[in-house]
């Protein structure tokens, strides 16, 4: 129920230009697609883990599932970019509400590794599937591979029924500090393309939250994380990854198109590739944390997701694009994981949620950002 979604926001890598095409708008244009789905997933995740401490998983996965429901279906038939886009928004926060209860269900080490391991997998295959499923359907079922998730939600229901509910309930919802986050995760977003706005908005909402940071320290955004150094840096890594990999995700088929005469098909393979032996290294890079440290783990992932990028913009041919495509993927799944430990094992523990939660916002802000960028750059 967790990881299908990872498919949906990877799907448009290779199908950007049919998208743009369909739609009679620029490929810039169409990566509104991605950013959509990335901003409401960096906006929800902190969202679901509120609203589960504050509701429980039953509601929560209500919620979700309608969300999902109306974001897939909106996505299939919507005729323009603006309502694609408002599909898109809903289907990613269905799908992160989804998740949010199956990884609080999780329980286990192993289980979490299993979801990782998920997201991973699903983001993998996305790009490829969906360029097959737009050749032999439409690019519209490419994205709305998300909707496989549902099929779990009945039997993850009748767990939860049977379960005591578990929503502390106690603490008034901060719908104030949720909204001032949302403002400026969009204001953040919509910066490289709209500096005075996107600068102006950003600077607007983090003086608001600030002083609400200090009238409610123990709302959406609590101040003892912000005080966290370490914390910080982990939150700003994350981004910094996420932004890498998400933006050669994208940065590689347009490279590729440019420097060989492969087709879509053998380009799709090629990055699917890449992206799981990313995958793989990264899970071998985790295991490895326990024996060599976290320190020294974070600094070869740190600096793997800057030489990916460096290599992407300087060197054009494809046996070192690919490679490097790989080593993105690996410095941004290992990150993920390895920090995600890290800031749970650091918050106190009525904030685990709520750190891990502004983690993944950091990593999905991330991932709307890194796309963009690549477009910007190669596509022009």
């Amino acid at each position: 129920m967790a990881t299908p979604a990872a498919a949906s926001a990877t799907a448009p890598a290779l199908i950007l230009p049919d998208i743009a095409s369909s739609l009679a708008v620029s490929t810039t244009a169409a990566t509104w697609v991605v950013v959509s789905f990335a901003m409401a997933t960096a906006i929800g995740n902190p969202l679901m883990a509120a609203l589960i401490r504050r509701h429980g998983l039953p509601r929560v996965l209500g919620a979700g599932t309608i969300l999902a429901v109306l974001g897939v279906f909106t996505v299939a038939c919507a005729p323009n970019l603006p309502l694609l886009l408002a599909g898109r928004a809903m289907q990613a926060l269905g799908s992160t509400a989804l998740a949010a209860v199956a990884m609080n269900l999780a329980g286990t080490v192993r289980r979490m590794g299993v979801i990782t391991a998920g997201f991973a997998f699903w983001g993998g295959i996305g790009p490829l599937t969906a360029s097959l499923l737009s050749a032999a359907v439409s690019w519209q079922l490419a994205l709305s591979a998300s909707g496989i998730a549902l099929a779990g939600v009945p039997m993850v229901m009748w767990h939860l029924r049977r379960m005591p509910d578990v929503a502390v309930g106690a603490d008034r919802f901060d719908a104030r500090g949720a909204t001032l986050v949302a403002i400026g995760v969009s204001a953040l977003v919509l910066a490289p393309r709209y500096p005075r706005l996107g600068i102006g908005l950003g600077a607007a909402a983090a003086v608001v939250l600030a002083w609400h940071v200090r009238r409610r320290p123990s709302g959406f955004v609590p101040r003892d994380l912000l005080r966290d150094r370490i914390y910080l840096g982990a939150t700003s890594a994350a981004a910094a990854l996420a932004t890498a990999h998400f933006g050669l995700l994208y940065a590689l088929p347009l490279r590729l198109r440019d420097t060989t005469d492969w087709t879509a098909t053998t380009i799709g393979i090629t990055q699917m590739s890449a992206l799981l032996t990313g995958a793989a290294a990264s899970l071998g890079l985790t295991a490895a944390s326990a024996r060599m440290g976290r320190r020294p783990v974070i600094t070869v992932l740190v600096g793997c997701g800057l030489v990916a990028p460096a290599t992407s913009l300087l060197v054009p041919w494809s046996p070192v694009l690919v490679p490097a495509a790989a080593l993105g993927a690996a410095a941004a799944f290992g990150g993920l994981s390895t920090l995600g430990v890290l800031v749970s094992h650091r918050a106190p523990p009525p904030l685990g949620a709520q750190a891990l939660g502004l983690l993944h916002l950091s990593y999905q802000l991330g991932a709307a950002l890194g796309p963009f960028l690549a477009v910007v750059t190669f596509a022009g």
